[in-house]
């Protein structure tokens, strides 16, 4: 092996062997990454380092790297009220900050009300007769018929979303780092949106999308002019567990995703739908209960 090939294989093996470091320290591994990378791009473009070596230095620097270093917002909801540092503004459905949960929203199924029709004080001559007609057609019913038509019809629910926002530009390298909680018994179906968006309706966005239930699963969601498409899902057995969970949602410019759930990675993934980067921050209950105690959005 080359002097040149020993110095950067030496190189890897000492930043491997890093031991716990303070807050100055950390600050001080960034930069030697930033600087190991600078040295694997130059060796890749003046083909310094054969496959192997090039291989590992790159897998080194990914390993080490963390460009979401500019905090963007963040937000514990210590102070009691949503509506300033930051302001969050509800598009729909209910939020409020519960002092020991968080921010929190609760959505139900409800039934829909049905609006009796209105009636006219005087019929014309063509009303009374499709009266007739209408008593004559249901005289010429079966008694069978007459029974299911007599039964009353099953009741039409609905759910309206809980959906609020924050306006912040954010890039298309951004970090969304997030405690959470369900608050209904484990293994209760819901479904809480995290999102991205580069207009207010969020018909240009990205979704991490958290589903609780029998099966609980993650997924990464592209929104395109409306039309939603699944660029990658995965199990999340563990928010089955209850209590609080961390979860963590990374992109990068070049179209790397990376979703963390309790330290554990769970989707790695690349998509680059969006060339600009975004708007504004949202969260979207769509059924459950749900509170979130600290979310930190960061760039790079």
């Amino acid at each position: 092996m080359s002097l040149k090939k020993s110095l950067l294989a030496g190189l890897i093996s000492a930043c491997l062997a890093l031991p716990a470091m303070s807050v100055h320290a950390e600050d001080d591994l960034q930069q030697l990454v930033d600087d190991l990378q600078a040295l694997t791009d130059k060796s890749r473009e003046q083909r310094a380092a054969d496959r192997w070596l090039q291989n590992a230095l790159e897998d080194l620097v990914g390993k080490y790297r963390f460009p979401w270093r500019n905090s963007l917002l963040t937000d514990n909801f210590s102070d009691g009220d949503f509506t300033q540092s930051p302001v969050w503004k509800v598009s729909s459905g209910e939020f409020w900050v519960d002092g020991r949960l968080g921010l929190r929203s609760q959505v139900r199924e409800t039934e829909i009300a049905k609006a009796a029709p209105a009636q006219s004080q005087q019929r014309s001559d063509k009303d009374l007769g499709k009266a007739l007609l209408g008593a004559f057609l249901q005289s010429a019913l079966s008694p069978q018929n007459q029974q299911q038509a007599s039964q009353p019809a099953e009741p039409q629910m609905e759910t309206v979303p809980a959906s609020i926002r924050t306006s912040l530009a954010i890039p298309t390298t951004f970090a969304v780092e997030a405690l959470f909680a369900q608050n209904d018994r484990p293994g209760t179906k819901g479904r809480l949106e995290w999102l991205v968006m580069q207009d207010e309706t969020g018909s240009n966005a990205y979704k991490l999308v958290v589903m609780t239930g029998d099966k609980p699963v993650i997924d990464v969601v592209r929104v395109r002019s409306g039309r939603e498409s699944i660029v990658e899902t995965a199990a999340a057995t563990a928010l089955n567990t209850g209590g609080e969970h961390a979860i963590s949602w990374r992109q990068t410019a070049d179209g790397s995703i990376e979703i963390y759930l309790d330290g554990t990675v769970l989707i790695k993934t690349s998509d680059k739908a969006f060339r600009y980067g975004f708007k504004y921050l949202g969260l979207v209950n769509r059924g459950g209960d749900f509170a979130v105690s600290a979310i930190e959005v960061m760039g790079g």
